[in-house]
């Protein structure tokens, strides 16, 4: 048999893992409700069966007990095997975008050359890698010396390499 301080306690401990499941159940807050008048429950159990004493150490031990344990659980949930599921990654690491558009290979202050004219968007080669750059607002031609400036998300900030040996009429004699 039961007796009413243990009832009191499987009570408080299924109203603690109700208002857990509210995180995760959308229930417009009646599972949540419903633990809490769980716990309310048990509490008033003790105080009837058990006498006043044994009622206030058991109230203020889920006083404490309970948003200890929620904000335990809160803060390591995304760690946990559940967790990992549930919460997507933020995946605004700039390693993890440069790795997934293959940008892992270029750095702030590489030089390549346009190979489409920059209007102000285009695409540069650094190396052997082709990729899709963009200038702060100015134009430039194609076969332009470029130098990396900034790289913000997926986006590569791209500026002239060498304004004093570049201009644009240099260039067009170059290709006659």
């Amino acid at each position: 048999m039961i007796t009413p301080l243990v009832f009191s306690l499987i009570l408080s401990l299924v109203g603690l893992v109700a208002i857990i499941a509210e995180f995760f159940i959308p229930s417009a807050g009646l599972i949540g409700f419903g633990g809490l008048g769980a716990i309310i429950t048990a509490v008033v159990l003790v105080f009837r069966d058990s006498g006043s004493l044994y009622g206030f150490i058991f109230l203020f031990a889920n006083l404490v007990i309970v948003p200890v344990v929620i904000i335990a659980y809160w803060k390591h949930f995304p760690r946990s095997f559940m967790g990992r599921r549930l919460i997507l990654s933020s995946g605004t690491g700039k390693e993890d975008i440069m790795e997934k558009n293959g940008l892992e290979h270029i750095n702030v202050g590489g030089e390549g050359v346009s190979l489409t004219a920059l209007h102000p968007a285009g695409t540069a080669v650094f190396g052997e890698k082709r990729v899709s750059v963009q200038t702060d607002g100015e134009f430039l031609d194609k076969n332009c010396p470029v130098r990396i400036i900034r790289i913000e998300g997926n986006r590569v900030l791209v500026e002239l390499a060498d304004p004093v040996k570049y201009t644009p009429d240099k260039q067009k004699e170059q290709q006659t």
